[in-house]
This record gives structure tokens, C-alpha cells and sequence, in this order.
């Protein structure tokens, strides 16, 4: 543990379990699949997927692949409120995981504090996100399926309670 100093296993596990949040939560962030449904119309198959900030839709017209991706734009509050909270979550596990090797260089306690907090703060705005889109899907009628990005949020904020707990225990 010569890298991480003089410190408890238990905070080396839980900066490793925040730095993992983290990653998870950048991909499933950035990833236009946090929703994903599959059609047929008049016989040609359509699929479209997408996440906060990009959508896509293709098809399979007379044998050859059509496909279309785009910017979200739209005027929801919920959805933007859903981007936000994101956004906050995700800034929020970034500084938290920035200020831990500060302390370790600092020895202050208040970066302690603040990381661990940070990392609690970063799992409420991430279930905030995921609630809310998930609500918001389901009321819409939609017959997609979450997909890969909606879980690797979901994932980060499991993984971000933990870590944050460790670090305050370590």
C-alpha cells in the first residue's frame, strides 16, 4: 500500500470503488442508449435507441441500412431536469475522486469530508436522473426497454454509496 501511504484498507477500497463510479457513470453519461425499442412498420424493421444527448433511429429499407442520429432537443422540463441532475452527479464523483489524492498529498481532513460528500451528493443527483426518466418513460407508454447506459448509472450510484461510506470509515 506504499501508494496510497499510511492509510485503512477500507479507504483504499472505497476511492477504488468511486474511481470505478465514476468511469461507469462517464460511459453510461455520454451513451445514446439509455433506451432502446424495435418495431416493424409495413414489414421493414425500425430500431431506435437513445440517451441524454443524442438519439438515433435505423432501419433495414430493401436490404440496406439506413440510420439516422441527432441531437436531443427538446422543450420537457423533466428531461432537461434529467440532464442536469446528470450532470451534477457526474461533477460531483469527479471532484470527489480529484480531491482524494489531494488530501492524501495535504493530510487535510476537510478534503476527507468533502469527497466523501461529494460522493453521496453525486449518488442522490444520479437516482434523481434515473428516477425520473425511468417515471417519465413508463407514464409516456413507451414499449422500449431500458438499455445498457440507464444500467451503468444505476450501477455508479450503487457503487458510489459504499465508496463513500468506506471513505469515512477508513
Amino acid at each position: 500500500m506504499a501508494l496510497f501511504g499510511e492509510v485503512s484498507k477500507f479507504f483504499v477500497i472505497g476511492f477504488v470503488l468511486q474511481i470505478i463510479a465514476l468511469v461507469i457513470d462517464i460511459v453510461g453519461f455520454a451513451s445514446p442508449y439509455w433506451i432502446k425499442g424495435e418495431s416493424s412498420i409495413d414489414g421493414i424493421k425500425v430500431e431506435a435507441h437513445g440517451g441524454l444527448w443524442k438519439y438515433c433511429i435505423s432501419s433495414d429499407f430493401s436490404g440496406q441500412d439506413v440510420s439516422n442520429c441527432n441531437q436531443v432537443v427538446t422543450n420537457a422540463g423533466w428531461f432537461k431536469a434529467v440532464q442536469a441532475f446528470a450532470c451534477l452527479g457526474l461533477i460531483c464523483l469527479l471532484i470527489a475522486v480529484v480531491a482524494l489524492p489531494i488530501k492524501l498529498r495535504l493530510d487535510k481532513a476537510s478534503l476527507l469530508h468533502l469527497s466523501a460528500g461529494l460522493t453521496f451528493a453525486g449518488a442522490i443527483c444520479i437516482l434523481i436522473s434515473i428516477a425520473v426518466f425511468a417515471a417519465k418513460e413508463k407514464e409516456s407508454g413507451a414499449t422500449g426497454h431500458f438499455h445498457f447506459a440507464f444500467a451503468f448509472c444505476v450501477i455508479a450510484m450503487i457503487l458510489a454509496i459504499p465508496a463513500g461510506i468506506l471513505i469515512i470509515v477508513g
